[in-house]
């Protein structure tokens, strides 16, 4: 259902021209998991996330997704919304953003 609506959303912002210069901000509560041994609490609204990847390497800089844990302040949000990351968590007072990093392979036994 979340996934419908959003996909409805997207596509209306997409086909408004008043929108043009501005970004979609897509916010869930729990939908994704980004510390280790995490839970998602919001795992109906995780459909949402997939769908609005696929929209932002479609129409870069139109959409935000925005996840949140339970206690967020506006602060926060705000301060998340100012990353202008395409995609950013807030867990505990932080703002978090998915990055790539190199690891060390496991030593062979």
């Amino acid at each position: 259902m979340a996934a419908h609506r959003a996909l409805a959303a997207a596509r209306g912002w997409l086909a408004d021209e008043r929108f043009a210069e501005s970004r979609l901000v897509f916010l869930t509560a729990g939908a994704v998991s980004v510390l280790p041994d995490e839970p998602v609490p919001g795992l109906a609204d995780a459909p949402v996330w997939g769908l609005v990847r696929s929209a932002q390497t479609e129409n870069p800089g139109r959409f935000v997704l925005l996840d949140v844990d339970e206690m967020v302040s506006t602060t926060e949000l705000a301060s998340a919304l100012a990353s202008d990351e395409p995609q950013v968590a807030v867990r505990g007072g932080r703002v978090l953003a998915p990055r790539l990093v190199r690891t060390v392979p496991a030593a062979e036994d």
